[in-house]
């Protein structure tokens, strides 16, 4: 580039433009190289502009990255807390419920007592909500053969009724089964569906009927637990 520079200085000269002296070229250089090292450092600059945006920006996406990921772990951790603390629960043992067993246990109970006393003092011994006989939804029933309700341990109301045509809410005649069941088998299990008396709500139930002979006659003991 420097032959360039003065092979232009000498057409100048020749031109009567100036002169074409030592000190003409190397300004002509000193111009040319002061350009050139003028816009290297500008490209330089720009470059090193470029750099830190992207730096900058490379920053900015990590902390709001990071931001995000906190409030999503803030946001799921009480969902994933709630899920445990439902598992836990689903998993725990309901004491708002009788289950088969202790409906078992108290057919036993209500059967040795039964044997001592006799049918007709049933009645005293299952009445009242405070009673031995009931425990939350458990509750015993004492019935004749025919279906007639000798004691009711939830509703003496029911006392002295002929129940073998009760039907629940689907329609069967889950009494007659019942009676069915034991004069057949000594014992069964009945599933129908009947009111809560700890919701008021219907739901399904299992009754557990055995088969008693009492002064020579034959009865019908039976707890439920429901569903």
């Amino acid at each position: 580039m420097g032959g360039g520079a003065a092979a232009n200085c000498h057409d100048r000269a020749a031109a009567g433009h100036g002169s074409c002296d030592v000190w003409s070229i190397a300004r002509g250089r000193a111009w040319y190289y002061h350009g050139w090292i003028g816009s290297e450092s500008k490209h330089r600059s720009r470059s090193r502009t470029f750099e830190d945006r992207s730096r900058l920006m490379s920053g900015m996406i990590s902390k709001l990255r990071l931001r995000v990921q906190r409030q999503t772990l803030l946001t799921v951790l009480p969902v994933l807390l709630l899920l445990v603390v439902i598992a836990f629960a689903a998993g725990a043992p309901a004491r708002t419920r009788g289950t088969d067993a202790e409906a078992m246990g108290m057919i036993d109970r209500a059967q040795l007592l039964l044997e001592r006393i006799g049918p007709d003092a049933a009645v005293e011994a299952f009445a009242g909500h405070d009673s031995a006989f009931t425990d939350r939804d458990l509750y015993p029933m004492l019935l004749d053969d025919k279906g007639v309700m000798i004691a009711h341990g939830w509703s003496t109301a029911l006392n002295g009724s002929n129940l073998t045509d009760l039907r629940d809410v689907d329609g069967k005649p889950f009494i007659r089964e019942a009676l069915d069941g034991v004069a057949r088998d000594g014992r069964t299990d009945v599933t129908y569906q009947w009111i809560d008396p700890l919701t008021g709500q219907v739901a399904r139930k299992t009754m557990h009927a055995r088969r008693l002979v009492l002064n020579g006659k034959p009865y019908m003991l039976a707890v439920g637990v429901y569903r």
